[in-house]
């Protein structure tokens, strides 16, 4: 088996019954509420958008054959379980700090204008401005140039000060996944293909890697901004380049000012639906102590305490059921107290008693 259908078999390594389509969706990037609930709840969250390029034509084929040799077994069109058989195959992938849903929008965008970056430090030092740039986008050529013509006299010193100390804390792994795409003076730097040749592994599987790098070091860069000032600039002026973000808009009208639902729809012109699909986004990548909060702020405690007592099966919760014992209970705040139990329990399927 290859490494792309051992990955996608991993998936439903969780063992319940899902759907095969949702998947594909949610590893491709497509953001509902629902697919990334979906994510959430079987515990894949982190490859939200891994393969943004997958077609879906290959997806089927690979759950065919998955199907076909009884790693998986359909329950009904497109209902799938992992079988024992299954099981023994999957693997564990080691992605500690890839987390596609944080970084999807900006990880390729910042990655890209570091290699130009350095391109364009490592040809000053040789003080040759006859080369061919890395990125031939013009767009992208004129954001980094906008950004250097902001920066002190010593930023290029600083720059490779800073790249050398982050690779170095990166790992010796994921510092030559980095380094060896690097574009320099005279060194072209390596596809992804002839990185995987060298270290003898699929393309598929150094792609797993690399984003996991990727994530990594975007990771350091915004927990030592102080330490790596000029990477955290670039990272910085990248965001916001990408402009504003009609979710984070929502939840700071929520979270931040205190805003009803009601009030955030007014305000920003949006159906209730969108609001709450907007809210159920955001929560998804809160800490059990902030869930807490909003759970307390729309006195909601008592409701889960009784709903947790009754149905102990956090994940197989249904929005129907929740209302029968709340009929003014709407869809994200269904969402808000199942989301609650789960990462406060790690497993959510035992919880019976979170009202303390």
């Amino acid at each position: 088996m290859d490494e792309t259908k051992r990955f996608i078999l991993s998936c439903f390594s969780h063992q319940r019954t899902v759907r095969s389509t949702t998947l594909y969706h949610f590893l491709s990037g497509k953001k509902t509420s629902s697919i990334l609930t979906y994510g959430f709840l079987n515990g894949i969250l982190p490859y939200f958008n891994l393969f943004p390029n997958l077609e879906q034509r290959k997806f089927e084929d690979n759950i065919n054959f998955l199907l076909e040799n009884n790693y998986l077994v359909q329950e009904t069109i497109p209902l799938v379980t992992i079988t024992e058989k299954g099981l023994v195959e999957c693997r564990d992938f080691n992605c500690k700090y890839l987390d596609g849903l944080s970084f999807y929008k900006i990880d390729y965008q910042f990655w890209i204008q570091l290699v130009l970056l350095t391109q364009v430090v490592s040809e000053k030092r040789y003080r040759n401005s006859k080369y061919i740039a890395s990125d031939a986008n013009m767009y992208h050529q004129h954001l980094l140039k906008q950004w250097i013509s902001v920066q002190s006299n010593d930023w290029l010193d600083r720059f490779m000060s800073e790249w050398m100390e982050l690779l170095t804390l990166l790992g010796k792994d994921e510092s030559y996944l980095l380094s060896s795409q690097l574009v320099g003076h005279n060194t072209p730097g390596l596809t992804k293909k002839q990185v995987a040749e060298q270290l003898t592994q699929s393309e598929f599987e150094i792609e797993i890697r690399f984003k996991n790098a990727l994530h990594q070091l975007i990771y350091l860069i915004n927990m030592h901004s102080e330490t790596f000032p000029v990477f955290f600039s670039l990272y910085s002026y990248e965001l916001k380049c990408l402009g504003n973000d009609t979710v984070q808009e929502t939840f700071h009208l929520y979270f931040q000012k205190g805003y009803d639902y009601d009030q955030i729809a007014r305000q920003r012109h949006l159906k209730l639906s969108t609001i709450y699909d907007h809210l159920i986004e955001s929560i998804i990548q809160l800490n059990v102590s902030q869930l807490k909060l909003i759970i307390e702020r729309h006195q909601l405690t008592e409701l889960l305490g009784r709903l947790s007592s009754k149905y102990p099966k956090i994940r197989a919760w249904t929005f129907k059921d929740c209302q029968l014992m709340k009929a003014s209970l709407n869809y994200y705040e269904f969402r808000l107290m199942q989301f609650y139990l789960i990462k406060d329990d790690n497993d959510g399927e035992d919880k019976t008693n979170i009202s303390q």
